[in-house]
């Protein structure tokens, strides 16, 4: 436990280092505040456009924003955490195949499952805070400016996010494990997304498929049921558990 401790503390030692902890907060940051601004200004900028779209022939009714409308683009932006998690991790371990850098904490007598573990701690610590720093923001921006207590299961439809991100850390993981490049790992995981997206218009097996999580957004108000989500969590967080062992037996094997 010591060594993978003292590596995972080496991975947010080089995060500081490179400044992209930092930025990552930022990012996730001026996300949390993007959903609630954009909500609060909306019946602005229509009223800026107003005059044009009226000679147009297009009249446009007032507009009643509510805190339903804010969560509305919190979701809307979620797939938007995920992308900045894949494109940022992506090299993780392709970079140090590259640079020949693992071979020297191997040969110190390191585990490999050690190292995994290691970077996959990094990875979901990272996730977890960020995440829930733009979660945070638009909860409290949204409860500022509107009543929350219309949207339902706002803590739920969060965590079904942050359940998505474990997913996509685990691919990040078994694709790591084959794959030599940061690009080529980056776009399986895109794939394996699309993939699901398309599988998901089989009514059949929609509910069990990770990308089902995304659409958390329908619970707000109340236009889905919680029991699917439910589900498509547990099948979720089995499926990231079955990458994860699945990727420590190809690591084990992998020549460095």
């Amino acid at each position: 436990m010591k060594q993978t401790a003292a590596f995972t503390r080496k991975e947010f030692m080089q995060l500081k280092r490179t400044k992209m902890l930092t930025l990552l907060i930022i990012l996730y940051v001026i996300i949390g505040i993007m959903s609630p601004a954009i909500a609060k200004l909306t019946p602005w900028m229509f009223e800026m456009l107003g005059d044009e779209m009226e000679q147009q022939g297009i009249i446009i009714k007032q507009m009643e924003i509510t805190a339903l409308d804010s969560w509305a683009q919190f979701y809307k932006n979620c797939f938007l955490t995920l992308v900045i998690i894949g494109v940022v991790f992506s090299g993780i371990f392709t970079n140090e195949y590259q640079k020949g850098t693992l071979i020297q904490m191997l040969t110190k007598g390191m585990s490999r499952w050690k190292v995994l573990a290691s970077k996959t701690a990094a990875m979901l610590i990272t996730w977890s805070i960020c995440y829930w720093i733009t979660f945070g923001v638009t909860y409290a921006y949204t409860v500022y400016f509107w009543d929350n207590s219309i949207a339902s299961h706002t803590i739920f439809g969060g965590i079904c996010i942050w359940i998505s991100g474990l997913w996509l850390i685990s691919l990040i993981d078994l694709y790591s494990a084959l794959l030599r490049t940061g690009t080529a790992v980056m776009l399986s995981c895109a794939g394996t997304f699309a993939a699901s997206y398309v599988f998901a218009f089989i009514p059949k097996i929609s509910e069990f498929l990770p990308t089902y999580l995304l659409g958390a957004g329908n619970m707000i108000n109340s236009q889905a049921e919680t029991d699917p989500f439910v589900r498509a969590s547990a099948v979720v967080l089995v499926l990231s558990v079955i990458n994860v062992i699945i990727s420590i037996i190809f690591f084990n094997k992998r020549k460095l």
